[in-house]
């Protein structure tokens, strides 16, 4: 893996940061063994702003966007492998037969994950009361997962393919407050979010998800 970074910050009020990962892995194909993930970010500190009343102990406004990969799945499973098969008979002799365990696949990739978040943290009255909100998606392309394939291939075992998506969105706000006291310290916290989550795909010759039926 290599990974670079740039952090950048702006009249101590905005915030940017880039960077670019490589990461390669032996499990997938000739064709694609590196996956190339690259990230940004950029944060906003409003409180610094003249016009910001007295009574915000933060205000930041923060986005960011990025790539991630996911390698896990088993050693070997790219390439072509045989196994032991039916008995045969050639000039009078039982000879063992070899078939396909498993057909190659030199384009199985890593599988790729963008997250993109908007959101925003602020304080008030000395950093007492805090809320912060964000509204995020992320989706999964190229989803590891083994398909089945045709028997006419001489195998009858599921091959690993990229061929999945699964799409994610939502919401989530916090509300804060802490104080003390001569006796004690306290702190209330509370949290709401919403998920919604759909499949986009499973990959050619996959069944859909269905519902379960009653009788």
């Amino acid at each position: 893996s290599y990974l670079g970074r740039i952090n950048y910050n702006l009249y101590n009020k905005i915030l940017l940061t880039g960077s670019i990962r490589a990461d390669g892995s032996s499990r997938f194909g000739t064709n694609n063994k590196w996956g190339y993930f690259p990230s940004f970010a950029v944060g906003y500190k409003m409180e610094e702003e003249d016009f910001m009343p007295d009574s915000f102990s933060q205000f930041k406004l923060r986005a960011s966007w990025g790539q991630t990969g996911n390698q896990e799945i088993g050693n070997y499973e790219s390439q072509l492998t045989f196994g032991t098969g039916p008995e045969v008979v050639f000039d009078g002799t039982v000879n063992v037969g070899i078939v396909p365990g498993r057909i190659a696949n030199p384009d199985l990739k890593w599988e790729e994950t963008t997250t993109t978040n908007i959101g925003l943290e602020a304080s008030f009255f000395s950093n007492k009361l805090s809320f912060t909100a964000d509204y995020f998606e992320k989706t999964s392309e190229d989803i590891l997962a083994d398909l089945p394939i045709n028997p006419t291939s001489g195998t009858n075992q599921a091959v690993p393919f990229n061929s999945a998506t699964v799409e994610n969105n939502g919401l989530e706000f916090s509300l804060g407050y802490r104080n003390s006291t001569e006796d004690f310290n306290y702190a209330i916290t509370g949290n709401f979010s919403t998920l919604n989550n759909e499949v986009v795909a499973l990959g050619e010759g996959v069944n859909p998800i269905t519902a379960g039926g009653f009788t």
